[in-house]
């Protein structure tokens, strides 16, 4: 299938990439080596520059920088047409994001704004013989798997369950290109305010962000 591309959007972050982006671009990248397309990873906020070196390095062809201080924090109102306009000007084939709170957000609406279908929460990508989107996920409480493909030859847009896949690793001495596009966003679009942010106190260690977990029952005393 020649042309566009695997477009990953980035969960946002200010400062570091998320975790989860670079599991989304891991999957992405071998989806777009399959395709012989490049696969580029959409990044919107405000602070957001320091993302674009690590990207790079674990394999996007292309960092798309959004930045505009309406991008940040995340409101949905806000992304969405952002990353619609992103879609149809990159001529992305497939669109993948991370099911996370805030995949679980936009991702549908994106998709809707897009005139398209969505699979979310997948476990397993892969491409049939057409070159279009099989998305693989548990389903009835992980006791069955089902596959699926969107109709159409349009853009298919999904979404990753976290924590499944590895991170992309770095490519040694890969090369990739930063673009800024424009942010053309209506403020009239943007319906609802973010408030104040409150960062709840943590009691004990970080278990969704630690690398491994260690638990023992009552027999080990």
């Amino acid at each position: 299938m020649a042309g566009g591309c695997v477009l990953v959007i980035g969960e946002p972050a200010e400062g570091a990439v998320a975790p989860v982006t670079l599991e989304v671009l891991g999957a992405g990248r071998a989806l777009a080596q399959q395709l012989g397309v490049p696969v580029e990873v959409a990044v919107l906020g405000q602070e957001v520059d320091g993302q674009a070196a690590e990207l790079i390095e674990r394999g996007a062809d292309r960092v798309h920088l959004l930045v505009d201080p309406r991008l940040a924090p995340y409101q949905a109102d806000a992304w969405v047409p952002v990353l619609a306009d992103l879609v149809r000007e990159t001529g992305a084939q497939i669109v993948l994001l991370s099911h996370t709170q805030t995949g679980r957000e936009f991702g549908p609406r994106l998709a809707f704004r897009l005139g398209t279908g969505i699979v979310t929460d997948c476990a397993e990508f892969q491409l049939d013989a057409r070159g279009r989107l099989r998305a693989i996920k548990p389903v009835y409480g992980g006791n069955a798997v089902a596959e699926y493909t969107i109709a159409g030859d349009g853009v298919q847009v999904a979404s990753l369950r976290p924590k499944l896949l590895d991170p992309a690793p770095p490519v040694p001495g890969h090369q990739g290109e930063v673009v800024r596009p424009p942010v053309r966003l209506d403020d009239q679009q943007i319906r609802t305010r973010a408030g104040e942010r409150v960062r709840a106190a943590m009691a004990g260690p970080d278990l969704e962000n630690a690398q491994r977990v260690v638990a023992g029952g009552r027999g080990v005393g």
